[in-house]
């Protein structure tokens, strides 16, 4: 007999032994309360959805937050960029912004004399440097190329907006018109404060001086400027953590 005959013989012969049974498996079972089941994976930013309109004033950033209107101040804090984080509530698909530093535009104290209050009436644009802003007008040369009429002892000419071009910087904030200005270079740098004036277009008169083209705006008892918000903000307590590779 051949090998192969003898292998399917010996197979033959165990078959008749064992029948049909199988060898059992062996079950295992995870020890009582351990934790099994456990998957990885990663969560990103698109958890929660948000965008958020960044405002750059005066070369700094600031965020925008809606707040009570007051009878000495406006219904709006300025965020320092740098002074706020972004909470993202997981359950809520929500965004809120904590800042712990936040200033609102209150109502400038200023000269008093001959007033019945103490709030200041207007400021004089500067003139100066690359926020500076004046009146372009048209040259004497220019004007007399316009004359109307003239005799021995004179001439008329007609002048027009046109001939006294100006354009002073605004923003629109919850539906109100502002015109927004840096503070005098002395006080620029003022604690607690933010270095420029807000002031409602509402209002406003604005006076151009002939003789340099200074300009001024007039808006009685409406001249703002941010200051540090002295009331309480709500910042959680944090507890950071680190992960190691």
């Amino acid at each position: 007999m051949n090998l192969t005959k003898k292998l399917i013989a010996g197979t033959f012969a165990l078959t008749s032994l064992f029948g049909c049974s199988s060898i059992p498996i062996q079950e295992r079972n995870f020890p009582e309360g351990h934790i099994s089941g456990v998957e990885y994976s990663n969560l990103n930013q698109k958890a929660v959805p948000y965008k958020l309109e960044d405002q750059i004033i005066y070369e700094t950033r600031y965020y925008l937050q809606e707040t009570e209107k007051t009878k000495e101040s406006l219904p709006m804090l300025f965020y320092p960029w740098i002074k706020t984080q972004r909470e993202l509530d997981l359950d809520s698909k929500t965004i809120k912004l904590n800042c712990s530093e936040a200033y609102i535009p209150k109502l400038v104290e200023g000269e008093t004399k001959g007033k019945k209050d103490k709030w200041l009436d207007g400021i004089i644009l500067g003139n100066n440097g690359i926020y500076g802003v004046k009146t372009y007008m048209t040259s004497p040369e220019e004007l007399k190329k316009n004359k109307e009429s003239e005799n021995s002892i004179g001439y008329n000419f007609i002048t027009t907006e046109e001939d006294a071009v100006f354009g002073i910087p605004t923003m629109n904030i919850l539906g109100e018109e502002y015109f927004v200005s840096l503070v005098e270079q002395d006080k620029i740098n003022e604690k607690e404060k933010l270095p420029f004036y807000l002031i409602p277009v509402k209002g406003s008169k604005i006076r151009i001086d002939n003789i340099c083209g200074n300009l001024s705006i007039y808006n009685e008892n409406q001249v703002y400027r941010p200051e540090l918000f002295k009331e309480k903000l709500e910042i959680p307590n944090q507890t950071q953590g680190t992960i190691s590779n």
